[in-house]
């Protein structure tokens, strides 16, 4: 491995953006980190590995031909092989080498051209397979949850495939460092990460005597009229309401969100303290779910994977799991009013819905593998893409939502349950 600036540079032909700031980059940390981490990432390069990897999934059949003439340039240079672990290093293992951005893509498109820098990334991202097999086996998970996991990266090959034509891998390599440090598992149509909850989740309440479930906005949460919450992308004096959340050991006072995902502007709402108890405390671990693209998400399939979690987590990580939470473009009301017969409105109804702050291209990148230019000239060759079309036609919103979802709810799990 050689990590000199000046030999990759020279070899690789890196741009000249890449060459200076990879210059003031911390090779010592660099070299320690690909010393204890990352050499099994160059498993990926033993002959038939990728190959093997990939062979019981029909849908990139190719991908392991197409990634050959490239396994035998990087095996037989010194410098590729150097610069996929430095690629690990950064995209996976999240090193902070400095305070240069991360890498952009195109990395090594003059050396390799743009498929060869796109077969080069999904190289990369192969090569974390091995990792998160040995974390999983290392925390006792079941294998079979780490070839769960495979499947969703080869659901990305397939999804990159289809939208340029030629075989590589997207720049979301990051996610995978989730699975890596055992903090991220694939379990049936969802996946769910292991973190604290983010801030844009409400306030979750559940009645001590009834079970039911109350969501209030967090203090300080800024709304327009319709109780959505303001954009990102727009100045706070266009906010009409700002929320206030407060508890003692008599009441909980604050702005109550509807199970249909917009709160309840128009009045403050007090639930008694002896009554109701609050599922998230400061510091403590959740579990986030993650929809992976590739359709079939039916009401079957969703239920199963709840209940399966549910059970995992005591399992396995030794804590129960108060209630899943997600943040999605999925849980825009606008696309369930757009597709009421779809499994994303079926959803939608069986989850209590709260709004996220958002910014106005949000799904945009997952329906139509991109978010640049024209929207005007992005395609409609499926009911999801029509339907985000429309919105943006009748000036509606692309935003994204959170739902909570608890015991209760997965086990019932028939539309409007949190209405009731």
């Amino acid at each position: 491995m050689n990590l000199d600036p000046n030999y990759l540079i020279a070899e690789l032909k890196l741009p000249g953006s890449i060459a200076d700031s990879f210059k003031s980059w911390n090779l010592h940390l660099l070299t320690t980190t690909l010393a204890e981490r990352c050499r099994e990432a160059l498993t990926v390069l033993t002959p038939g590995y990728c190959r093997n990897l990939l062979a019981d999934f029909p849908e990139v059949d190719g991908a392991a031909d197409a990634l050959e003439p490239l396994l035998e340039q990087v095996r037989s240079s010194e410098a590729l092989q150097s610069w996929l672990l430095v690629e690990v290093a950064l995209w996976v293992h999240d090193v902070a080498l400095s305070s240069a951005p991360k890498l952009p893509t195109g990395t090594l498109e003059v050396l390799l051209g743009k498929e060869g820098n796109a077969l080069f990334d999904l190289l990369v991202a192969l090569s974390t397979v091995p990792q998160w097999y040995a974390t999983y086996q290392r925390i006792g998970v079941p294998e079979h949850y780490a070839r769960n996991a495979l499947g969703v990266l080869v659901k990305e090959i397939s999804f990159f495939h289809s939208a340029n034509g030629y075989w590589g891998f997207g720049r979301n390599l990051h996610w995978y460092r989730h699975f890596i440090k055992g903090k991220l598992f694939s379990i049936g149509r969802f996946e769910y990460m292991v973190r604290e909850a983010a801030p844009w989740v409400p306030a979750v309440f559940r009645n001590k005597h009834t079970g039911e479930l109350v969501l209030m906005a967090r203090d300080g949460w800024f709304f327009t009229h319709d109780g959505y919450r303001l954009a990102l992308d727009r100045p706070l004096a266009e906010a009409e309401f700002v929320s206030s959340l407060m508890q003692n050991d008599k009441v909980i006072r604050g702005t109550k969100i509807d199970p249909r995902g917009f709160a309840l502007l128009d009045k403050k709402v007090e639930l008694p303290a002896d009554d109701f108890e609050a599922l998230m405390k400061p510091y403590e671990l959740t579990a986030e779910i993650h929809i992976p693209g590739g359709g079939g998400m039916t009401m079957e399939k969703v239920q199963a994977s709840l209940k399966e979690a549910r059970e995992f987590f005591p399992r396995y990580m030794g804590w129960k799991v108060p209630f899943f939470w997600c943040v999605s473009w999925v849980f825009n009301p606008e696309i369930a009013a757009e597709m009421p017969q779809s499994n994303i409105a079926a959803l939608q109804s069986r989850c209590y819905l709260a709004p996220r702050d958002s910014t106005a291209d949000s799904g945009l990148i997952f329906v139509f593998g991109r978010s640049d230019g024209d929207w005007h000239d992005y395609p409609e060759k499926t009911s999801l893409q029509r339907a985000f079309l429309n919105i943006l036609r009748r000036g509606g919103t692309l935003k994204n939502g959170v739902m909570v979802i608890d015991d209760a709810g997965i086990d019932a799990f028939r539309p409007g349950f949190y209405q009731k």
